[in-house]
């Protein structure tokens, strides 16, 4: 009684395999970018003089938290934005959460893995009906 030898399995060309690897690494670049991008573009919005303890920035984890608590506003709600600064005598306590950060770096990057392969595939599609 002799037995069928199954088919060895299909061998992906190399080409394929760098191709794929140079996507999810540029989906990651993208979703890094995204990540900063919304930290640096979001405005927070606190409550009460005693929220500016500890402001987090960040979507949908956040992962930079700042204590802005040096600067005083005239009357709350207040919106308030990432405090970036050169200057020495102008620091904010920062603190970052780099897991928080890779999180939304991942998650902005399947977004933009998804959107890149839905919008190929679209425009793929319109070149070849025409």
């Amino acid at each position: 009684m002799t037995f069928p030898c199954p088919s060895p399995p299909a061998e992906v060309p190399t080409r394929a395999k760098s191709g794929l690897g140079i996507g999810v690494f540029g989906a990651l670049v993208v979703g890094g970018i995204v990540s900063w991008w919304i930290c640096t573009a979001q405005k927070v919005s606190v409550q009460s003089e005693a929220e500016l303890v500890s402001v987090r920035f960040g979507f949908p984890i956040p992962w930079i938290t700042q204590d802005q608590s040096q600067f005083h506003f005239a009357g709350f709600p207040q919106a308030v934005e990432l405090w970036l600064s050169r200057v020495k005598t102008a620091q904010v306590p920062t603190d970052y959460s780099w897991a928080g950060f890779l999180a939304d770096a991942l998650a902005w990057g399947a977004v933009a893995w998804v959107v890149g392969l839905v919008g190929v595939t679209l425009v793929f599609r319109l070149l070849r009906s025409k």
